[in-house]
């Protein structure tokens, strides 16, 4: 690849509505990210995070691929793997964990490597049936990355996680669902329409309840009980609900 291609835009963004269709554009590698991708995308979420405008955010792939993972004749550019997670992938992932409102993962098809971490980030994830997904790492010898050893514990337990991890063993959309790696399937042309459906859907909820509920379940991960309890109550006085004193 030329470094006229590398530099070339590789993340597409548009505003529809309250909507910001964050679109992963290389599909010649499947949306195999390298240094420009990283950097795009991550400008993306934090424009999510920060425009008044956005009330929700869906994340799709260009082509037959949702994300491959890491196009490994770019990535990092002059970095280290070391210094090119911290510095370039990490970033992203905490960027999209950083945006309060509903970020929704439309996968359109194949979705491999750090592409499970860009998924795992996300709040709700709708697939296509034809999609396939597998962790790529363990295949060519290296550790998983891109948070995937912290998200897919959390969504198909630390067994399954661990095994597939481990073998690299290519998983079919139904068995995907049926782990709970996604939420929904529907046929391919149906999956951006059904997010974007979704998206606006989130939209007509009273503000601020979406992004203080996203608050809340992201919190009970860490909190007991007696503690989720008591941040649902100062969360609810932040909402002036009709309670009465």
């Amino acid at each position: 690849m030329s470094d006229a291609e590398e530099e070339a835009p590789r993340v597409a963004s548009e505003l529809r509505g309250g909507t910001l269709l964050i679109r992963l554009d290389h599909p010649e590698v499947l949306n195999s990210f390298g240094d420009r991708m990283l950097d795009e995308l991550g400008e993306a979420f934090r424009r999510a995070r920060q425009d008044p405008a956005v009330t929700a955010v869906v994340l799709t792939g260009r082509g037959r691929a949702f994300c491959a993972g890491a196009n490994l004749r770019t990535v990092w550019g002059r970095h280290s793997a070391i210094m090119g997670i911290r510095k370039r992938l990490n970033p992203v992932i905490l960027a999209m964990a950083d945006v309060e409102k509903p970020v929704i993962a439309a996968v359109n098809g194949v979705t491999a490597g750090a592409g499970l971490g860009f998924m795992g980030a996300c709040d709700y994830r709708i697939a296509s049936n034809e999609a396939k997904f597998v962790p790529a790492t363990a295949k060519i010898g290296i550790a998983p990355d891109g948070g995937m050893s912290y998200v897919l514990p959390r969504l198909i337990g630390a067994g399954r996680a661990f095994r597939w991890l481990s073998t690299g063993e290519h998983l079919d959309a139904a068995t995907a669902l049926q782990w709970g790696l996604v939420d929904e399937l529907v046929p391919p042309d149906d999956v951006l329409p059904a997010a974007l459906a979704l998206a606006q859907a989130f939209a007509e909820v009273p503000e601020p309840a979406v992004a203080l509920t996203k608050r809340l379940i992201r919190a009970s991960e860490g909190n007991s009980l007696p503690e989720q309890l008591e941040l649902e109550a100062r969360t609810q006085d932040l909402t002036s609900g009709p309670w009465g004193d």
